[in-house]
């Protein structure tokens, strides 16, 4: 797979997360049913991001950046924005129509750079 078709991929694994969320809290009324099923989208999320990795024949990238560092990079921000609605009990969805393409079109890029930034400077998961 090529770059773009990559990128593209973890843009959709987030814009269904996103989906999810919103279909969860407008429909599931029990909190621990809303929160065990995002859960469970997350932990189906997981392995898509390791099957959409670059890196796996990248020698300067350690096995750890790619079981872990992959599914922080572009998981993080859509189980925070999920936990802040949750635990502030901000169901109606109100703001959702100019927060969630900031969260996806700015927040989501930034904290990827940030964390590869994290993975190679702090943790030395990135060689080279």
């Amino acid at each position: 797979m090529t770059t773009p078709v990559i990128y593209a991929a973890d843009f959709g694994i987030v814009i269904a997360l996103y989906g999810l969320k919103a279909l969860l809290f407008r429909f599931v009324r029990s909190s621990s049913l809303l929160f065990g099923c995002f859960f469970l989208g997350v932990a189906l999320a997981v392995p898509l991001t390791w099957l959409t990795s670059p890196d796996w024949n990248n020698d300067q990238v350690y096995r750890i950046a790619i079981w872990v560092g992959d599914p922080v990079a572009f998981l993080a921000v859509p189980c925070v924005s999920f936990l802040v609605d949750f635990f502030s009990g901000r169901r109606d969805m109100k703001y959702w129509p100019v927060r969630i393409p900031v969260e996806v079109v700015v927040v989501v890029p930034a904290w990827v750079v940030a964390w590869v930034y994290i993975m190679a400077n702090m943790l030395g998961w990135l060689t080279g």
